[in-house]
């Protein structure tokens, strides 16, 4: 019985050695293989770090140039307006000096000089007015 009792015992302390050195293998594995992992995910997440501050300054970029067409736009809409207003100040002010002068042409001679695209300041009779009330 003593035998099988040391037997016993000896196959106790060996399995304890195993299961102490299994346990310590494992162990061993499975801290390795986590700091791989982990060494893996920092610098993929290093990587898209540098993507998304890379895109960031795109972004920027973009913007500004979006801000910068958007007050080009803004300042040639300004201008294209000013000059519209002055042409048209111009077109009004031609306009007024061509019936004056076309006025101080038929005060010299009436019958000369007429040009029938140009409304006068006054008519000489009312079939002229009716005339140009209905062009």
């Amino acid at each position: 019985m003593a035998c099988k009792e040391r037997e016993y015992n000896n196959c106790m302390v060996d399995m304890k050695q195993k299961t102490y050195s299994f346990k310590h293998q494992l162990e061993s594995q499975h801290n390795s293989r986590s700091a791989e992992l982990e060494k893996q995910y920092k610098s993929r997440i290093s990587t898209l770090d540098k993507y998304i501050v890379r895109k960031d300054k795109e972004i920027g970029k973009l913007s500004f140039t979006i801000f910068q067409l958007k007050n080009e736009k803004r300042d040639i809409k300004k201008t294209a307006e000013s000059v519209c207003k002055d042409l048209e100040d111009i077109i009004f002010t031609k306009d007024l000096k061509i019936i004056a002068l076309n006025d101080q042409v038929k005060s010299f001679n009436p019958s000369a000089g007429r040009d029938g695209t140009i409304e006068p300041n006054t008519f000489n009779s009312f079939h002229e007015a009716e005339y140009w009330a209905r062009k």
